[in-house]
């Protein structure tokens, strides 16, 4: 226990014996937030949430909700972050999208290297799966934004949440720990990622616009917003064309490429499954035949 130098007395610290870390998730996790997006917090505990806990979130969370900042947070222990993200797949998306912020950063080795092992590698394909279906339930719900004339920023087909689809499966099967390694593993090529990161800072670019004309969180493009939006972002009409059809020209194309991007990205990733399943096959009929040939030998 430590020793408080000016008393000498033990202090009495129940974080020293039972380390937290705070944690950021979501958008914030991913360091991609906008104006108004929310701030999702999570404090990681090695051992069980102690009691002492409530006064840490008044420490850090109240001052943020002063600030009129909106903060979500939760508390865990590693063993409950591993056993709700094998109970939810949705919670397990957050903890794809983890970033450490301060704290003890064996805590949150630990917090990932649990999850990593215990979860996602023992159901990647389930939860690739589960991804996937998501994301098509997702489209019909809020539809195909590369056609729409009033496009959701975050949902709709060609949205961010088509990213963010193509990310967590990629960080499920790489491991990935931020955008760049989408090069890296191969999952996209040097210019594809280029492309990537051009058609995500435009789309950002419109939902902040979108944000601050609002002065709330907003993703669904209305047509009252588009010419407020257009202007701000530097369009002009030109040629015979309004500022903001050369915007949504623009806003179309960006989102048409995230949409193709995640469809070849998911074709890629089932060829190559089809690939290893096939030499999964013949490898086990070449170990058919060695073995059937010894038994015959014997005989």
């Amino acid at each position: 226990m430590p020793i408080d130098e000016e008393t000498g007395r033990p202090i009495d610290d129940p974080f020293i014996e039972n380390p937290y870390v705070i944690v950021a998730l979501g958008g914030y996790g991913r360091a991609e937030q906008c104006v108004h997006s929310d701030v999702d917090l999570l404090f990681v505990f090695y051992k069980r949430v102690p009691a002492s806990a409530d006064g840490l979130i008044r420490e850090i969370v109240y001052p943020l909700w002063d600030l009129k900042i909106e903060v979500g947070y939760a508390t865990r222990s590693i063993e409950e972050c591993v056993y709700y993200a094998k109970e939810d797949y949705e919670i397990l998306t957050s903890f794809l999208d983890a970033r450490f912020i301060c704290g003890n950063s064996s805590v949150f080795t630990r917090m990932k290297d649990q999850i990593r092992r215990r979860v996602i590698l023992k159901d990647s394909k389930k939860i690739s799966h589960w991804l996937v279906e998501r994301n098509q339930e997702r489209h019909k719900n809020f539809g195909d934004s590369t056609f729409l004339l009033q496009p959701n920023l975050k949902e709709g087909n060609g949205g961010l949440r088509d990213y963010h689809t193509l990310r967590w499966i990629a960080g499920a099967k790489y491991d990935l720990t931020e955008i760049r390694d989408l090069e890296y593993q191969g999952c996209l090529s040097h210019q594809e990622f280029n492309d990537l990161m051009s058609a995500l800072s435009f789309i950002w670019a419109v939902r902040n616009k979108l944000h601050q004309i609002t002065k709330r969180k907003c993703d669904q493009l209305y047509f009252e917003y588009q010419t407020q939006v257009a202007d701000s972002m530097g369009f002009v009409s030109r040629n015979g064309q309004s500022a903001v059809e050369a915007f949504l020209s623009a806003l179309h194309s960006h989102m048409t490429f995230i949409k193709h991007q995640l469809q070849l990205f998911l074709y890629e990733l089932g060829q190559s499954q089809k690939k290893k399943m096939a030499e999964t096959h013949q490898e086990n009929k070449r170990n058919s035949g060695h073995l059937f040939g010894e038994r015959a030998a014997q005989f």
